[in-house]
């Protein structure tokens, strides 16, 4: 079977890239022919391709929507290279920073293979939380109104639309799959991301008291809230809190952190895989403060690690992996509480080993099957 991974970008460092690379290596595996398709290629690939066959449409548009020339540059691709299945990696349904999610798009590919689209984001998010920013009064008031009136009605086309060519829609997570269902009317499949369990020998004294946040710098990953958080934790002197990616919400954090004097804070530039799989082998706690998220692979990796894991309740979210005081803990969107929480495990030894523990042992029994 002849199967194509269609991306945005698969040199951007972010998640659905990783996960469409090891996907791709999964259903290879199996025997299938794969190809990784991108449509734009910025030249450097952050994840390990070795046996993987990637191939660039090179659109000519270099950002945002697609153009009347790149439908047919498309169209010439998967004419001349003809697959049984493509699967979509949409990584947003918002069509100005994912040109994939263009109903024109999935039509001209409807006409060439079965179509598989798979939502890398929270459905509820998609019509309801756009403004994920900390604008107050009349600016927030204006974005709402950008929300509904613009940017819903788009929305709403393109779901209603995708009904007509899309075989299988795939979410990430069971809550992800009854927030499509709730806000669309669209029935899916579940499918995790795939990840590979590693057995992990790392005894859990020898950690560095380290703090890990790693993904991409956007608004949408609430670092304000994280940094803001361990500003107003107390006598953190012997623990780090690092952050490591790039995005373009970078110099609008590093001015945060110069601002407010935090301490114990370090940035790290995107880093490669291996090198970020080190990091969480050193580290003991993951935090994940999104405003909305599918599945994260991130996590899996750092409990797979012996990390304990502080996500927010974000839109999309369900508890497969992680388990409010078992394997770390799920917080509001609120200040103090997130604090609260990091104070917790930092201050009480015996909590955060525990909770190490079971982290990897979720871990273990979710993905060594």
């Amino acid at each position: 079977m002849r199967i194509a991974i269609l991306v945005h970008d698969i040199t951007s460092f972010g998640g659905v890239e990783h996960v469409s690379i090891l996907l791709a290596k999964k259903i290879s595996a199996e025997c299938n022919s794969v190809d990784i398709i991108s449509l734009r290629n910025r030249g450097k690939v952050f994840f390990d391709i070795e046996n993987l066959n990637l191939l660039n449409v090179d659109i000519k548009s270099r950002c945002g929507k697609l153009k009347k020339n790149d439908y047919k540059l498309i169209a010439d691709f998967f004419l001349q290279h003809q697959y049984d299945k493509i699967i979509i990696q949409l990584s947003t349904a918002f069509r100005n920073l994912c040109p994939l999610a263009d109903a024109r798009l999935l039509k001209i590919l409807y006409t060439h293979s079965k179509l598989e689209l798979v939502f890398h984001e929270s459905p509820k998010y998609f019509i309801t939380r756009y403004n994920v920013y900390y604008e107050k009064g009349l600016v927030l008031f204006l974005r709402y109104l950008l929300t509904y009136f613009y940017y819903n009605p788009n929305i709403y086309y393109f779901m209603n639309n995708s009904r007509k060519y899309v075989s299988q829609f795939v979410t990430l997570s069971k809550g992800c799959q009854q927030e499509l269902l709730k806000c669309f009317g669209i029935n899916s499949v579940v499918r995790y991301n795939p990840y590979d369990f590693v057995q992990c020998c790392i005894p859990l004294r020898s950690k560095k008291n380290k703090i890990i946040w790693a993904g991409r710098l956007s608004a949408e990953k609430n670092l304000i809230l994280l940094i803001r958080a361990w500003n107003g934790v107390i006598d953190k002197k012997k623990w780090v809190l690092e952050i490591v990616g790039d995005g373009n919400e970078k110099k609008n954090i590093m001015g945060i952190i110069e601002h407010a004097h935090v301490e114990n804070i370090v940035l790290t530039d995107a880093i490669s895989h291996d090198v970020l799989m080190k990091k969480f082998e050193e580290s003991k706690i993951l935090i994940l403060p999104s405003f909305f998220e599918a599945f994260p692979t991130v996590i899996p990796e750092a409990m797979n690690r012996k990390n304990a894991v502080i996500c927010t309740r974000y839109d999309g979210f369900s508890d497969e992996l992680v388990k409010d005081g078992s394997t770390g803990f799920v917080v509001n969107f609120n200040e103090s509480e997130l604090a609260e929480r990091i104070s917790n495990l930092i201050y009480d030894e015996e909590t955060l080993l525990r909770m190490q523990k079971n982290a990897y042992e979720v871990c273990k029994k979710m993905y060594s099957i």
